[in-house]
């Protein structure tokens, strides 16, 4: 097999594994927002947003709604939850996490 050929395969392989990898973060952090909001995963709107190296995200259906941030450290990065309305998180302790991407 050509060189070139290798590359371009090599390339393909590790962009399907990268967009695989964040399919399954983002299915995790779904799945920790409903659960945190109370709410079926289908009824979630996820809101996205990036300034720099800082990323957070808005999680948000039934009637409440969550802020996490990523938080990265050398184990790797952590969705940390920062503030909700009528969230399970607001009356217990602020430390969940689900894994980021």
């Amino acid at each position: 097999m050509p060189r070139t050929s290798r590359t371009l395969l090599t390339i393909s392989l590790l962009l399907v594994g990268a967009v695989a990898c964040a399919k399954t973060g983002d299915q995790a952090f779904r799945a920790r927002a409903a659960q945190d909001l109370n709410c079926p995963v289908g009824d979630l709107f996820i809101e996205h947003k990036w300034e720099g190296s800082e990323a957070s995200k808005r999680a948000s259906g039934c009637g409440r709604e969550a802020f996490y941030v990523r938080e990265c450290e050398h184990e790797g990065c952590l969705w940390k939850i920062q503030a909700g309305s009528g969230t399970a998180a607001t009356t217990a302790s602020s430390t969940g996490t689900a894994t980021a991407q």
